[in-house]
């Protein structure tokens, strides 16, 4: 496990759990530091970089954002598979910080096929999935 200095630290490329693919997709949204990484919500993030991409990510991408902003913030560097449960847990709980009008203003229409029901994004895909009681 990589643990370079948070405070020195100057390329994604260096910070635990990120490689040369997924240092791009942070590029393709904005991330080109890892200082810009402290007070970012994961959530946030994929959902940035499906629009970006116009593809759903493995939604274990959400486990690396948590991993490399949780390090950035000052915890230590841990494997992201650390954060599948503590993922699993918020989505189901419903406590990710979004409201639940997220849905409106917004679509993504060449991400919809990716997503059950027509859902424009991951968040929206929870939503409707928590509320047909299938989770």
């Amino acid at each position: 496990m990589k643990t370079p200095n948070r405070k020195t630290v100057s390329r994604l490329e260096e910070l635990p759990n990120i490689g040369k693919a997924m240092a791009g997709h942070l590029h393709s949204i904005g991330i080109t530091h890892p200082g810009q990484l402290i007070g970012k919500e994961p959530m946030k993030l994929y959902d940035e970089l499906c629009a970006a991409a116009g593809k759903r990510f493995d939604p274990c991408v959400i486990d690396v954002f948590m991993a490399i902003i949780h390090f950035m913030e000052g915890g230590e560097p841990l494997p992201w598979w650390d954060f599948t449960q503590e993922r699993k847990k918020m989505n189901s709980s419903g406590t990710d910080s979004r409201p639940m009008s997220h849905a409106q203003g917004h679509s993504f229409p060449n991400m919809r096929q990716g997503y059950s029901r027509g859902a424009c994004c991951f968040y929206c895909c929870l939503i409707q999935t928590r509320s047909s009681g299938k989770i």
